[in-house]
């Protein structure tokens, strides 16, 4: 869920939800109220109908005691002067949060608040020869009120009377105290309901997601990049696609230190390489010049020979530099490239020849062999695409182990592009090896290679070289059979036939 909708959500939680468990413990509270009233008070008024009609309530509690003692008053009235009848009576009325009083002439001859609260009962009503005199009276005596009821009477000794059924209101209504606690625990109920529910989906859904990029950032601090950050990939709220962010950088900055530390160590196998390679000729040349200087090359046969070992390790020495050069371009990205309309079948007719007769001397035989038509042409730098086959060609006579080398070079039509295919017969290569060697300082064969004059890198310059041209490279071959480098350029005409090979 969108941090957006998930705060939308938690809104309408914190508005909806405490309204529902009002709802719901409300509900909960008036039942047990109404219970309570029907179990003390024998009525089936609700509670709600207590809180919003009290006094209908209190006729209604009161009635049934007032019935009692109106019959009595009827059936026999001195029975009221009777204190063992009266107490009987008082006691049923207690149940009812009532008392009885009994008042003749104009003294009280039964009290049954025990001699209390008689402050105020000079008020009570006086007597009255309707028959109908028990309509409830309100009166508030100090700080309490009480529900009077009364029903008049005649002694026998013809001296007038009223008995009185006097209810406590506050005690005979649920007390408000319990209700306010009632209350009071009902909203801090729902307060910690609520508050634990959201507390609980916002961790959820967001501070254990942002714990997780705390952990993470901590751990990556400490130089560990392979720590994962924990997320469920169902969701896509924002603060999961930052974990998912996160977590993909730090994947690419894993990667990337990987790939540096990998840069770094075969870096410095280069340059111990290269050290050796330049050492070995830069030996032989000071060999072959103190030879010359100290007289041992005392024939013109002589000095020609050392004069010319002198001029190929200075060759060497020299392809090793402008390697690292080209290598050092690239790596910059400085290469500039003067792109020009190559003819395929003149430029690679003329590569080969260039290389051929010295191919021949290290009895290699040079084939070549062209399936695309003679005007066809590509978009490429001649220099930079001549250094290409030229690192090819080279890799496949340092690496060539047959006493008699073949090297082919084949040239075959595509519907958009030419491919160039340089096969070799030398030691080939394993399967595993294809990808690698076209990776910066990669040696096959470290161990059988280390003799080999060259710093790892000529390949990787051809893959960077062609993937500039728009092309792709790939190697194929077998151990033992021998190795074919295949690389694609872009044709800028339209013909597509496939003449017959030169």
């Amino acid at each position: 869920m969108k941090l957006k909708n998930r705060l939308v959500t938690a809104f309408v939680i914190m508005t909806v939800l405490p309204l529902l468990l009002v709802v719901v413990l409300g509900a909960g509270i008036l039942q047990l109220n109404n219970s309570s009233l029907r179990r003390n008070y024998n009525v089936d008024n609700s509670f709600l109908e207590v809180l919003t009609s009290p006094m209908k309530i209190l006729d209604a509690v009161t009635q049934e005691l007032y019935e009692g003692m109106s019959d009595a008053v009827l059936e026999n009235p001195d029975a009221f002067l009777d204190d063992t009848f009266c107490q009987t009576l008082n006691t049923r009325f207690g149940q009812r949060s009532s008392f009885l009083l009994v008042r003749k002439g104009d003294k009280i001859c039964y009290n049954g608040s025990g001699g209390a609260l008689m402050d105020g009962f000079e008020r009570l009503p006086l007597y009255t020869e309707e028959e109908e005199s028990g309509d409830p009276l309100y009166m508030n005596i100090g700080d309490t009120q009480y529900l009077v009821r009364h029903k008049d009477m005649v002694f026998s000794d013809g001296e007038q009377g009223t008995a009185f059924l006097i209810s406590d209101v506050y005690q005979i209504l649920p007390r408000m105290r319990p209700v306010a606690v009632q209350i009071a625990f009902t909203i801090f109920l729902i307060i910690i309901i609520s508050a634990s529910i959201l507390t609980i989906w916002i961790y959820q859904g967001i501070l254990r997601p942002i714990n997780e990029l705390r952990k993470a950032t901590h751990e990556m601090e400490q130089g560990n990049l392979d720590y994962e950050i924990k997320y469920n990939d169902d969701d896509d709220d924002n603060i999961t696609l930052l974990c998912q962010d996160f977590d993909h950088m730090r994947e690419r900055l894993n990667e990337t230190m990987n790939s540096q530390l990998a840069y770094e160590k075969n870096a410095l196998e280069m340059m111990g390489n290269i050290s050796h390679d330049l050492k070995t000729p830069l030996t032989a040349i000071k060999g072959y010049t103190e030879g010359i200087m100290d007289g041992i090359a005392d024939t013109p046969e002589r000095r020609e020979k050392y004069l010319k070992t002198i001029l190929s390790k200075a060759n060497d020495m020299q392809y090793l530099v402008d390697e690292l050069a080209e290598f050092a371009k690239i790596e910059q990205g400085t290469i500039v490239y003067n792109f020009a309309d190559v003819n395929v079948d003149q430029f690679f007719f003329d590569c080969i020849s260039e290389v051929s007769l010295d191919l021949e001397m290290q009895n290699i035989r040079v084939s070549y062999t062209n399936y695309v038509s003679k005007n066809v042409a590509v978009a490429a730098d001649p220099e930079q695409l001549k250094r290409v086959v030229n690192n090819i060609i080279g890799n496949s006579i340092k690496y060539m182990d047959k006493p008699e080398g073949t090297i082919h070079l084949l040239i075959e039509n595509e519907p958009d592009a030419v491919k160039v295919s340089i096969a070799d017969n030398g030691r080939g290569i394993d399967e595993a090896d294809r990808e690698k060697i076209f990776e910066r300082f990669y040696r096959a064969d470290a161990a059988r290679s280390a003799a080999k004059l060259g710093s790892g890198l000529g390949l990787s310059i051809c893959k960077k070289i062609i993937e500039d041209h728009g092309g792709k490279i790939w190697a194929d071959g077998a151990k033992g059979v021998g190795t074919t480098i295949t690389f694609t350029l872009k044709k800028v005409d339209s013909e597509k036939k496939l003449p017959a090979s030169a």
